[in-house]
C-alpha cells in the first residue's frame, strides 16, 4: 500500500519504506522498532550539552536524541540540565512523521 497518511501507517503497517528519487532511503520494520528517543525543543542551551552526542534536529526545531547511544552519566547530565532549565521533554519512539520531515523537508 502506498500512502501519505502517516498516522494510519504508524498504526497499521508492519514495514514502511521511504522512497526518494526512485530509491529506498529507509526501510523501517515499524512493529519491531523499539529504539527510544529523548525529544525536546532546540535552544542555545541545548547546543552546549549535546556537542558530542549524535542527535537530529527536525525542520520544526525538535531535537531527537537516541537514548541507547548515551552513557548513563551523559543521560543523567542531560536530564538534569533540562529539568534545571525548565525545558520540557518526552521519551518516545520515532514517529513516521518525524522520519518524513527528516527525509523530505
Amino acid at each position: 500500500m502506498a500512502s501519505h497518511l502517516l498516522q494510519n501507517l504508524q498504526q497499521y503497517a508492519d514495514q514502511v519504506l521511504f522512497l526518494k528519487n526512485g530509491r529506498i532511503i529507509k526501510n523501517l520494520n515499524n512493529k519491531a522498532e523499539t529504539k527510544k528517543y529523548l525529544e525536546f525543543n532546540n535552544s542555545s542551551l541545548i547546543n552546549d550539552i549535546l556537542e558530542e552526542s549524535n542527535y537530529q534536529i527536525l525542520p520544526n526545531q525538535t531535537i531527537l536524541l537516541p537514548i541507547d547511544e548515551l552513557s548513563q552519566d551523559k543521560f543523567d547530565s542531560i536530564i538534569h540540565i533540562l529539568l534545571e532549565n525548565n525545558v520540557s521533554f518526552t521519551v518516545r519512539k520515532i514517529s513516521l512523521e518525524d522520519l518524513f520531515n527528516k527525509f523530505y523537508e
